[in-house]
């Protein structure tokens, strides 16, 4: 997670966005600039060491325009409409006697935070359509 960030160790691809195609720094401007306060906070915590099970949530407002590239390597844009952005997801921690983490697994629906921000399917692409007739480009 740490050489390829967050965002990409965590968000599969898609017509919004794809790992292959976006790179540490740019996937952390692409979300950043969309949403400059995206918290996160644990919301109940159901076990304790050395296995850490709890429920999160991750949240913000998109205040600026969302970028970024797709499956097809089209640049994405998505005009930003204001409103909240609010993910859960389920984490189970593996740690040792120190408190440090040794293995992570992580649950959630990584399409529903792209729901919501095209929740008015304000998408626009730069580049070749998809050949796929299922997938839109």
């Amino acid at each position: 997670m740490l050489e390829v960030g967050t965002y990409n160790a965590l968000l599969t691809a898609s017509q919004y966005y794809d790992p292959a195609h976006n790179n540490f720094n740019d996937s952390h401007k692409s979300f950043k600039r969309m949403m400059p306060t995206f918290a996160w906070e644990v919301l109940e915590v159901y076990s304790g060491p050395p296995v850490v099970a709890f429920r999160w949530r991750h949240w913000g407002e998109m205040k600026n325009d969302y970028v970024g590239y797709n499956s097809s390597s089209e640049k994405v844009k998505i005009q930003a409409h204001g409103g909240p952005i609010d993910i859960e997801g389920i984490i189970v921690a593996k740690v040792n006697d120190k408190l440090q983490v040794q293995s992570l697994d992580v649950w959630y629906d990584p399409m529903a935070m792209f729901r919501q921000i095209s929740k008015e399917d304000q998408i626009s692409s730069e580049g070749s359509s998809s050949g796929c007739p299922f997938v839109q480009g």
